[in-house]
C-alpha cells in the first residue's frame, strides 16, 4: 500500500500556495500479520471490557446491599 500527500508552502495575500513536493509512505505489511494483530487487539478489548463490566457489577451489588 502506498500513501502520498502533497506538501505546500502557504501563500500570502494575492499569492497562491507553492507546491514543495510530496510525502510518500510505502507500507509492506503481510496480511497474515495484520490478521493476527487484529485478533490480538480484538481479544484484548473483549477481556478488558468483560473485566470492567464484572468489576462494575460487583461494586454495584456491594453498594446496593451494603
Amino acid at each position: 500500500m502506498t500513501y502520498a500527500i502533497p506538501v505546500y508552502q502557504p501563500g500570502s495575500e494575492g499569492r497562491a500556495p507553492v507546491f514543495q513536493g510530496a510525502v510518500v509512505l510505502d507500507f509492506v505489511y503481510p496480511v497474515q500479520e495484520f490478521r493476527r494483530t487484529t485478533a490480538v487487539i480484538g481479544s484484548t478489548f473483549l477481556i478488558i471490557t468483560a473485566l470492567s463490566l464484572g468489576i462494575a457489577l460487583f461494586l454495584t451489588i456491594n453498594r446496593v446491599n451494603g
